[in-house]
C-alpha cells in the first residue's frame, strides 16, 4: 500500500503549479481534493490541492466527451445521466474548459506522433505531478488517470500503459467502463504500479462481471441503495470471494459532521479531521483501496436527482458547443 509523508502547513508552498506546456498544447492537471496526497485551506476557506490527476471531458463522444455512446454496453449506460463529473463540469465552466483543452492536447499529440507522443505527454504529467507533491512534503506521490472522463480509445490505453511503465516510482490508478480497453492494458501486461478497476452499475453489471472474471480485475459498483443494487453487490462479492468495501467518502464520512467527506487529516485519519482543520489529504490517498486494486468497491449514492439536474445543464452546454464547432 502506498505510504505518504504527512505534510504540515509551515513547509508547504502556497502555490503549486498545475500547468504543463507540451509540444502539442497545454495540459492542466486536476487539483482534486479527493484524490490528492496534500491539500490546504487558504484565508478565504478554499481548499487547494496538490495536482495529481488528469481530467478529460465526460459525456458522449458525439458531444465532445470521452465516455462512448449509448447503447454501447462497454461504455455509457442510462445511469450515467447522474454522473457526478458532468455535474461538476456544469457547475464550474473553468473545469469544463480545462478538460476540453486537455483532450485537444492529447488528440494533437496522437495526430503528430501516435502512441509514443501521447505517452510522452502523460509521462510529463506524471513526473510534473510527482514533483509538485514532493514540494508539498509527500514522499510517495500517486497519480490518477481520468479523474473526469474516460479512456479515449485503444491508442490512449496503450499510452497509459507505456507511461506507467516509464514512471515506476509513482503509484497510479484508473476506473473505466470500457472493458475492451481495460483488456488491452491487461493483455499487454499491466504495470505493477497501475491499478485498473472496472466500473459497473445496475445496467452493465452482467457485462462487467464477465470482464472482471476474465481479466481478473476488481469492480467498482455505483449504488443508489436499491434492492437491485444489493443483489448486484452480492453477485460481485460471490465472484470476487471478498466483501465489497464501501468508499467511506461516499458513505460513513458524509454523515460524521467533520466537514468535507472527501478530505481527511494529514495523519491519514478521518477521526483527526474537523471543520477547523487547515491542512489535510484526499480520502483516496488516505484510504488507498483503489490504489491497491485488489478488492471490489462500492460507491454509495454517487449521483442523485440534484446531479441529474446539473447534468441536464451540462448536456445543453455541450450540445450548443458541438453545434457551434
Amino acid at each position: 500500500m502506498p505510504t505518504t509523508h504527512r505534510p504540515t502547513a509551515p513547509t508547504w508552498p502556497i502555490v503549486l503549479n498545475a500547468t504543463i506546456r507540451t509540444p502539442y498544447g497545454v495540459i492542466c492537471l486536476h487539483r482534486d481534493n479527493k484524490t490528492t496526497t496534500a491539500t490546504r485551506k487558504d484565508a478565504q476557506g478554499r481548499w487547494s490541492a496538490a495536482p495529481n490527476a488528469i481530467a478529460l471531458p465526460s459525456g458522449p463522444t458525439s458531444m465532445g466527451g470521452t465516455c462512448g455512446e449509448l447503447p454501447d454496453t462497454d461504455g455509457l449506460t442510462d445511469v450515467c445521466a447522474g454522473c457526478y463529473a458532468a455535474a461538476l463540469e456544469a457547475a464550474y465552466p473553468s473545469l469544463r474548459r480545462m478538460t476540453e483543452r486537455n483532450l485537444e492536447t492529447l488528440l494533437a499529440a496522437y495526430a503528430a506522433g501516435g502512441v509514443d507522443a501521447v505517452a510522452d505527454v502523460l509521462v510529463m504529467c506524471i513526473e510534473h505531478s510527482a514533483a509538485q507533491q514532493l514540494r508539498a512534503g509527500v514522499t510517495a506521490p500517486i497519480f490518477r488517470h481520468q479523474s473526469d472522463g474516460e479512456i479515449i480509445d485503444a491508442w490512449h490505453a496503450d499510452a497509459i500503459r507505456a507511461a506507467a511503465l516509464r514512471t515506476p516510482a509513482t503509484a497510479q490508478w484508473l476506473y473505466t467502463r470500457k472493458s475492451r480497453l481495460a483488456a488491452r492494458i491487461v493483455d499487454a501486461g499491466r504495470p505493477e504500479n497501475l491499478a485498473v478497476t472496472l466500473s459497473a452499475d445496475r445496467e452493465n453489471i452482467t457485462t462487467v462481471l464477465l470482464a472482471g472474471r476474465v481479466l481478473a480485475l476488481p469492480i467498482a459498483y455505483l449504488s443508489d441503495g436499491t434492492e437491485q443494487d444489493a443483489v448486484n453487490i452480492a453477485r460481485i462479492a460471490e465472484q470476487s470471494a471478498r466483501r465489497p468495501f464501501t468508499c467511506p467518502a461516499t458513505g460513513a464520512w458524509k454523515h460524521d459532521g467533520r466537514g468535507p467527506a472527501h478530505i481527511v487529516a494529514p495523519t491519514g485519519r478521518r477521526a483527526d479531521f474537523d471543520r477547523d482543520s487547515r491542512v489535510g489529504m484526499g480520502a483516496c490517498a488516505a484510504c488507498a483501496a483503489c490504489l491497491v486494486g485488489d478488492r471490489p468497491i462500492v460507491f454509495d449514492r454517487h449521483g442523485g436527482a440534484p446531479k441529474r439536474r446539473a447534468h441536464d445543464v451540462f448536456v445543453a452546454i455541450r450540445s450548443m458547443s458541438t453545434r457551434g464547432a
